[in-house]
């Protein structure tokens, strides 16, 4: 079972993911961005904030981040301790891509 608490400033997910539509820096946290960024970035990469569809791989967790068509992010998490998924449009994300899911948090669904 995964921790979730609700903040002013977005949902904190086992104290390590907080999924907000503010750009902030938390740096006991990876910051997943509800919204889809730009395109293309300049300069370095942040690695603990995610706001563009792709697969990312945290130490032992791997990141899924999904975009769908009104330009709104899903995540699928998947660790060593816990899987779960965050979203916001169950149709932009692959029913397979939810094996090994155990906790899903649906947002404006």
């Amino acid at each position: 079972m995964i921790d979730i608490q609700q903040r002013d400033d977005g949902i904190l997910v086992d104290k390590k993911f907080l999924f907000t539509s503010v750009k902030k820096d938390e740096p006991d946290c990876i910051v997943c961005s509800l919204e889809c960024g730009e395109d293309v970035k300049y300069g370095l990469v942040e690695k603990s904030y995610i706001d563009y569809p792709g697969e990312y791989q945290q130490g032992d967790m791997i990141i899924f981040c999904i975009l769908s068509k009104d330009n709104k992010l899903n995540y699928i998490i998947k660790s060593l301790n816990s899987n779960f998924a965050l979203v916001q449009d169950a149709k932009a994300v692959n029913a397979h891509a939810f094996e090994d899911v155990t906790d899903v948090i649906a947002l404006g669904e």
